[in-house]
């Protein structure tokens, strides 16, 4: 019977103990790893379900589930090759042994199988949950083939290439108890014995290739230049895998434009970490104690290098001019841009189109007018919004859209509210389409997650200086180039198209006006986007701002950059500007100076109500005297009254210095409170009967959980995401919009 000590001192349960202690960061790593497949890490934002349903040429089969076994499995080896780089001198009864490598990977294998078994229940607890047991028990057969074929391609590899102490001896067995030295030279003398066993660790039992048990064999006999010799040797090799692991991601980085090329995200995402443990143990490797100090110049060199230009990896909008073309950006360019008679004319170019859409409806009967808002949420938004915006107009025989003037949100839900409006306006220029067809509404959901991430792991880290050239200009090619490219697949590239192509008609309101409105990094201010001169969304009350009394909070993006022929940026860089989550997709720089940096609309206003308030509250006197109302129709990601005050009484007195900031991690209700005040005060303004509020809301169904804001969904999320439509909530608003536009 082994006892506790012979359990404890064995070579598996050793590596263990080691990477605990002198390798607590690989660790992390592993648990960040599982984390995400669990749901632990990340699971507002789907992590769990990128590798519990990878997605892969728009389909779920047991091919994708063996690509991201490969990637598990190319894991899986750069943590061996890490460990074995940084700690094999502490074991080395190894050099001693045939297959040295190869048998520190078996001993271990203890964390990672631990780690795969977790996986594969996982995979089988979330299809069990949906009644798909044996689809799973297939998918996780399939994970283990791919992981099993990358093992023993790297076992073969290790067996042609890794020589170990008898190949440098040229001889086949070596009794340890031999007196004679086994070459030319002294066996270890107490110097050198004393210096090995001060660094080692001590290890009484291994596993071998047969998964037997066998006790370590003393080392004494030894000359220590052939057992350095022979980890050497091992060193180079794993470090030549290393190289060849690098070259491999950046030749497949030149291949990304390839669909077929753009594996699972959990796949890149495991790569990616593959890369992170490789570099982690070569730098070890080779600087020890220097390690830190390294790294910090790493990072360094890196920030300071990026400033040059050539090195210069920004992301820039496509389409707009950025040679030799610099906008200055300061208060004196802005207020030339409210002056009274700029923002006069801007009025009045808005007041003509509000015209031509009144023009579509009978003169003795005033219209409602509709004015849309989108929330942001990635894929779920873009879905639910497409969803509602076809179920309203075919219930409405299209009247829904003909009341529209304006639609306005942000990331995921504008994706989904810019693609359906295409649509209607390629069908009313003439095209064979049906803009309700579930084929659209499918399409708005597809994986936009598998080309960012292959483009971060085979592109943005090793090769980011690749440029690509559109309309003359030149640009960076990158994950957000890749997100084009893919949302242009995705929708049959109908709004690959400069902004300028809406101005005909948004002008004469064949179409509903879109505002996009994203972020401005550098002083938070929003970024107004519209084929239209707008600068009378740039500030609640220009009679106040001229008096000093408040402050511009927004800026039009086309007087700024009316040097940049703005007019040309692409329509769905203008989405990806309104759609920038931090790290998923690069922040946009644009030709000002300072340079500005955009990213995501939801920082500031994640339904773009304050885009539509503003607008109402700019041309109340127009709409009291032709229309019938006002109706605010919000397309949202999430529940408004699925909140209950938290108990925080009962906490430590550590948790209870960060109470307070507790209330920063819900900004949508945050915003939901600060609209609501100002739909208050704006239906205070034009009249209680002149404004309405309907509200469809994304509401999951009790046996599922609520589907994840990122760019990736799964089936089971789009399937619940469309039957939202039938809850209570939206029915009830359903029938209101009916009512409003008299077409009950």
């Amino acid at each position: 019977m082994i006892s506790l000590k012979g359990i404890y001192y064995s070579f598996p349960v050793q590596l263990v103990v080691l990477q605990f202690r002198n390798h607590f960061l690989f660790l992390v790593i592993w648990l960040l790893i599982l984390g995400a497949i669990t749901g632990d890490i990340g699971s507002k934002f789907g992590v769990s379900y990128l590798f519990l349903t990878p997605e892969y040429m728009g389909r779920v089969t047991s091919l994708n589930y063996f690509i991201v076994g490969i990637a598990y499995g190319a894991f899986l080896f750069a943590w061996n090759l890490s460990i074995y780089l940084l700690s094999a001198y502490r074991f080395p009864f190894l050099a001693t042994m045939k297959r040295p490598f190869l048998k520190f990977c078996i001993n271990n294998g203890l964390l990672p199988l631990v780690m795969l078994l977790l996986y594969a229940n996982s995979i089988l607890s979330f299809y069990h949950h949906h009644a798909l047991t044996w689809t799973a028990i297939g998918y996780i057969l399939s994970l283990f083939a791919g992981i099993a074929t990358f093992v023993f391609a790297i076992i073969f590899y290790f067996r042609l290439t890794n020589k170990d102490i008898f190949s440098f001896l040229k001889a086949r067995k070596i009794r340890p108890d031999m007196s004679p030295p086994i070459i030319s030279g002294q066996r270890l003398n107490k110097t050198d014995f004393y210096r090995i066993q001060k660094r080692s660790w001590r290890v009484d039992t291994f596993v071998n290739e047969k998964l037997k048990w066998r006790i370590v064999r003393g080392i004494g006999h030894y000359d220590i230049k052939i057992l350095m010799k022979v980890f050497r040797q091992n060193h180079i090799n794993v470090l030549i895998v290393q190289l060849v692991t690098i070259i491999l991601l950046m030749g497949l980085g030149l291949k990304m434009e390839n669909k077929y090329f753009r594996i699972p995200t959990a796949a890149s995402l495991l790569l990616l970490g593959s890369v992170v443990l490789s570099m982690i143990g070569a730098i070890g490797f080779w600087f020890k104690r220097w390690t830190l100090i390294v790294w910090i110049v790493i990072l360094f060199f890196l920030n300071n290098i990026t400033k040059y230009d050539f090195f210069n990896i920004n992301c820039k909008a496509y389409g707009i001019d950025y040679q030799d073309n610099t906008t200055p950006y300061n208060n004196f360019e802005l207020d030339i841009i409210v002056r009274d008679s700029v923002i006069m004319r801007d009025r009045e170019k808005a007041i003509e189109i509000l015209n031509n859409w009144r023009s579509k409806f009978p003169k003795d009967k005033k219209p409602k007018m509709l004015l849309v808002s989108a929330s942001g949420g990635g894929l779920k938004a873009s879905l639910w919004t497409m969803h509602v915006l076809q179920q309203m107009d075919r219930q409405t025989n299209e009247q829904f859209f003909e009341h529209t003037t304006l639609i306005s949100g942000a990331s995921g839900g504008m994706l989904g509210a810019a693609y359906y409006r295409e649509l209607m306006l390629q069908k009313r220029l003439g095209a064979a389409i049906d803009p309700q067809s579930t084929e659209y509404r499918d399409n708005s959901a597809k994986d936009l997650l598998n080309s960012i991430y292959f483009s971060i792991v085979t592109n943005d880290i090793f090769i980011p200086m690749i440029s690509i050239k559109r309309k003359g200009q030149v640009h960076r090619r990158d994950r957000g180039y890749m997100f084009e490219l893919q949302f242009n697949e995705n929708t049959d590239s109908i709004l690959e198209k400069p902004l300028g192509a809406y101005r005909l008609p948004e002008e004469r309101a064949i179409i509903p006006r879109i505002i996009l409105s994203p972020s401005v990094v550098n002083d938070g201010r929003r970024l107004i986007i519209s084929p239209f001169y707008s600068s009378y969304l740039m500030s609640t009350n220009f009679d106040q701002y001229h008096k000093g009394g408040i402050s511009l909070d927004a800026i039009d993006f086309k007087h700024l950059f009316k040097t940049a022929n703005p007019d040309s940026l692409n329509f769905v860089s203008a989405l990806r500007m309104n759609a920038t989550y931090p790290i998923v997709l690069p922040s946009v720089n644009l030709p000002s100076e300072p340079s500005l940096e955009i990213a995501d609309a939801g920082f500031r206003d994640n339904l773009g109500k304050s885009t539509s308030i503003r607008f109402v509250s700019n041309f109340k006197e127009w709409i009291k005297e032709n229309t019938s109302g006002v109706v605010f129709v919000q397309i949202a990601g999430w529940e408004k009254f699925n909140t209950t005050p938290n108990d925080i009484t009962q906490s430590g007195w550590i948790s209870s210095l960060f109470k307070p900031f507790g209330i920063l991690t819900d900004i949508s209700l945050l915003q939901d409170y600060e609209s609501d005040i100002n739909y208050g005060l704006l239906a205070h303004a034009l009249g209680d009967d002149y404004v309405d509020l309907v509200r469809f809301e994304y509401v999951s169904s009790p046996e599922n959980e609520r589907a994840s804001m990122s760019f990736h969904l799964t089936e089971f999320e789009k399937k619940d995401i469309i039957m939202s439509i039938n809850t209570p909530t939206n029915l009830k608003a359903q029938e209101k919009l009916l009512k409003l536009l008299d077409l009950e």
